[in-house]
């Protein structure tokens, strides 16, 4: 074989191996960006995208945020979420000295699937309010004084979440943008929901 063979051949493979480099990077990057991932896992995520937390320092910013009141997250949770974001390389876990529960940190994989999907749920609308809108589809079924009743008691309960949220607005004036653009955008639907309200009833009452 001559000299000239070996090196094309050579050439050959070199390039057919780049190739199928390129290929298997594109597809486990693609693999990396379609993750099936939670709500609650993507919420973990951003929270421990700010810095490196404890499972009880995350429940506290749950509930000093008021997250409570638009995603199901109970304290037990918590850690089985962050072990399972463990698992799926989103995030790394660490004894710190002295303490016995684990400090999560968010790791670079984790950090790309929760911009990913932080733009797609951004950009993309999707219902919401879902158990209300789902009363308001079967409503008809009620006599007009039923859903006044019904209408009065949801009002009255966003009243109340209305003056415990503006007290967490007053109390997270330093919390991050974020934190803040939650509170904000959660005072503007309750204030929204509860003009709806009271147009309906003024409507049903004519």
């Amino acid at each position: 074989m001559k000299l000239s063979d070996i090196l094309f051949r050579l050439i050959i493979l070199i390039v057919l191996s780049d190739v199928l480099y390129a290929i298997d990077f594109f597809y486990s990057s693609t693999r990396i960006l379609s993750m099936d991932i939670s709500l609650t896992e993507l919420l973990l995520l951003g929270i421990l995208a700010e810095k490196p937390q404890h499972g009880y320092h995350i429940e506290h910013l749950i509930e000093e945020r008021g997250m409570r009141k638009w995603t199901e997250v109970g304290f037990s949770s918590i850690y089985y979420v962050l072990d399972r974001l463990e698992k799926k390389g989103l995030a790394a876990g660490a004894h710190t000295a002295g303490k016995a529960q684990k400090r999560y940190s968010i790791t670079d994989k984790g950090m790309t699937i929760l911009k990913e999907e932080t733009k797609k749920r951004i950009e993309k609308r999707r219902p919401s309010n879902m158990h209300f809108m789902t009363g308001l589809a079967g409503s008809w079924l009620l006599e007009s004084s039923e859903l006044i009743d019904a209408f009065k008691n949801r009002r009255n309960e966003i009243k109340k979440d209305l003056q415990a949220l503006q007290k967490k607005i007053t109390e997270n004036k330093d919390a991050p943008r974020s934190a803040r653009e939650l509170l904000s955008l959660s005072e503007a639907l309750l204030k929204t929901e509860a003009d709806w309200i009271s147009a309906e009833l003024r409507r049903i009452k004519k």
